[in-house]
């Protein structure tokens, strides 16, 4: 392995051509660079590593090590001596992410992800980067917008991932330098350069989505559809990033234009008549720009809440839309106010019983259902990986007596599940970082012995799921509309 990368390499020209022609990073920046060991990042340190000398760039390699696999600590090692290698500090840190799904309720592939740009963002803080650059290439791209499309997405979606983003509420941005090289120019590279490379095993296991997209369904789509699908991919990303920043642009000036003067801290207020000439499609962005503003998971928005948004704005007769993470919108006259929930919406002050099985709907109109099944190992895994919105699983063996729900009240407690021990639902909702609007609608159900769900979030470790596990309770929490 040679100390440099050749700058006349036509890899490490598209690269700085791309960082120069989008003002990824600039001369004199600290960066933080993304490396897992395996192949694109160790190409990506490379090819940034060569061109730091002459951009006086003050480069520091960042691991996580995610405890997922055997060979995790060795990929640990491997990265920290290629940093040594470059001359280069190294920040390597671990987190149990199979623990810190269990703890959130998220997938493995989701809560490693959130794990990575969380240590990534913490890594750049604690040396005063200015950026946090990563390995993504425009195959990954690829493989992106073909599971958005596949899964459905908005037309942001479809624009696969962007070159460069802020990192959370932070004045550190992501950057992907690569993202425009095929994998096949990054593996030219690593070559013709004779570096070294770990191999992730889990690469070829196709029960993950994006394993299956990348080994099977691509390769099906250009044997029996179309060849250069890759390209076609690529320029409907493309064309889908260009009418999406227009969009955007378009929306934010009339959220500008109808925004009123009057809404305080967390709460936005709109005229409804400024808003309605500019169309549904502009007023969905102008829409989904306020909902940003005030901070609201984005993720969890759906074309359809974006929809009964753009609706307030051109149909009187709406008159309030129930949204994610306790906001709501609501139409009075001609102004539309966005903010948290009022208390008039809070859940039910009685506990109600709950059938099981079967499906309760409580008094504010949310609802319960309960079904009980044998344990289903590859249903479980399923469910851990890709969990939905407000369902729980747990042993239902160890469930006492009949199930309740009612709201939380002061003093209940519960042993969060993936926590060292007990706590109030209060502390737990501070400790989980949960927002400030959902906090009072968030329900507890009981059994005789207490909390075993604070619903939607997390239920007690006491009805986890064991490897003594025969009978499981299926938990589905909606939320009224």
């Amino acid at each position: 392995m040679t100390n440099s990368a050749s700058q006349s390499d036509p890899l490490v020209l598209a690269v700085a051509d791309a960082i120069d022609r989008e003002g990824l990073i600039a001369d004199g920046d600290g960066v933080v660079v993304g490396v897992s060991g395996g192949l694109d990042s160790v190409v990506l340190l490379d090819v940034l590593a060569g061109l730091s000398d002459g951009r006086r760039w003050r480069l520091t390699v960042a691991h996580l090590n995610h405890r997922l696999r055997p060979t995790a600590d060795d990929d640990a090692r491997f990265v920290a001596n290629l940093a040594g290698h470059y001359g280069l500090p190294c920040d390597g840190r671990q987190e149990d992410v199979t623990d810190l799904a269990a703890q959130t309720g998220q997938s493995i592939e989701t809560a490693g992800r959130m794990a990575r740009y969380d240590m990534l963002t913490e890594a750049a803080q604690t040396v005063g980067a200015a950026c946090v650059a990563v390995a993504h290439h425009a195959d990954d791209n690829i493989e992106t917008v073909l599971h958005r499309l596949l899964r459905g997405t908005h037309l942001r979606g479809l624009a696969g991932m962007p070159i460069r983003r802020p990192l959370g509420e932070t004045d550190i941005h992501l950057v992907r330098p690569l993202l425009h090289c095929r994998r096949e120019d990054i593996l030219d590279y690593a070559q013709r350069r004779n570096l070294i490379w770990r191999e992730d095993e889990t690469n070829t296991d196709t029960t993950y989505r994006r394993n299956f997209i990348r080994h099977e369904l691509l390769p099906l789509l250009r044997d029996r559809m179309n060849p250069r699908v890759d390209d076609a991919l690529i320029r409907l990303a493309g064309s889908a990033d260009q009418a999406e920043q227009h969009l955007d642009t378009l929306g934010r000036q009339a959220l500008g234009a109808a925004r009123l003067a009057d809404g305080g801290d967390g709460v936005i207020e709109l005229d409804a008549e400024a808003l309605a000439p500019h169309g549904l499609v502009v007023i969905t962005y102008a829409m989904r720009a306020a909902l940003e503003a005030l901070g609201a998971s984005m993720q969890a928005v759906t074309a359809d809440h974006l929809t009964q948004l753009a609706a307030l704005a051109t149909d009187e007769t709406q008159t309030a839309i129930a949204l994610p993470g306790g906001l709501t919108a609501r139409r009075q006259g001609r102004r539309i106010t966005l903010g948290p929930q009022i208390a008039t919406e809070t859940p039910p002050a009685q506990s109600t019983a709950l059938t099981c099985p079967g499906r309760t709907v409580l008094s504010d109109g949310s609802a319960v259902t309960l079904t009980v099944g044998s344990m289903d190992r590859s249903a479980f895994e399923q469910h851990r990986r890709e969990p939905a919105a407000g369902v729980e699983l747990m042993d239902a063996d160890t469930v006492v007596g009949a199930l309740s729900c009612r709201p939380r009240r002061n003093g209940d407690s519960f042993h969060p599940l993936g926590a060292p021990g007990r706590q109030t639902v209060s502390d737990f909702l501070t400790n989980a970082k949960a927002p400030h609007a959902l906090r009072p609608s968030v329900c507890c159900v009981r059994d005789d012995l207490g909390v075993i769900y604070v619903a939607p979030l997390r239920i007690d470790d006491r009805v986890r799921i064991t490897e003594a596990t025969t009978h499981v309770l299926r938990i589905a929490f909606e939320r009224s509309s």
